[in-house]
């Protein structure tokens, strides 16, 4: 899952444009290196973003699971 999808998944901004802003803006890292808002996450990661003089730090223990599920044409919907 890309960084500034993360972000905007777990609510830390309010929108997706605002996550993709601050990655640009050099404001999220992972592993001490600035990241770029398309880079994509690992679980174990830890990202760290800056709003300010405040430092906030998000460990990643899983990703949000969709909640739709695409349907096939001609199968039985359940």
């Amino acid at each position: 899952m890309r960084v500034d999808k993360f972000l905007w998944a777990i609510r830390v901004f309010k929108t997706r444009s605002v996550a993709s802003q601050h990655c640009r803006e050099g404001k999220v890292s992972v592993a001490d290196k600035v990241v770029k808002p398309a880079r994509e996450m690992r679980v174990g990661e830890v990202v760290e973003v800056r709003k300010g003089a405040v430092h906030f730090q998000y460990k990643v223990l899983s990703f949000p699971r969709p909640y739709y599920q695409p349907v096939v044409p001609g199968t039985a919907v359940l």
